[in-house]
């Protein structure tokens, strides 16, 4: 239950220092710490006896995620270029 307390804490430090440094570009960082903290407290990435499964799993998720991320911004993009209004009259 400890582990889970200080994870949590760090959980709740991070995503408030998240909202704090915004003006000066920490967030980034904060976003990194954050799924190290995530990964190792919740997760239990590298607490198991076997390692190279949670890697297996872990780097399947993020190729999904990176699918999904990729996939959306490429559909808002076309949509967006699709979408933008014509200046037909020009051409007459």
């Amino acid at each position: 239950m400890k582990f889970y307390t200080i994870g949590f804490a760090l959980s709740l430090l991070l995503t408030m220092a998240a909202f704090l440094f915004i003006q000066i570009h920490f967030i980034i960082i904060c976003a990194i710490l954050q799924i190290f903290v995530q990964l190792f407290f919740f997760l239990h990435v590298g607490r198991k006896e076997k390692p190279r499964w949670n890697l297996t799993v872990l780097v399947f998720a993020c190729i999904i995620v990176g699918i999904l991320v990729g996939g959306t911004l490429w559909i808002m993009g076309n949509v967006q270029h699709n979408t933008m209004p014509q200046n037909t009259y020009l051409n007459d």
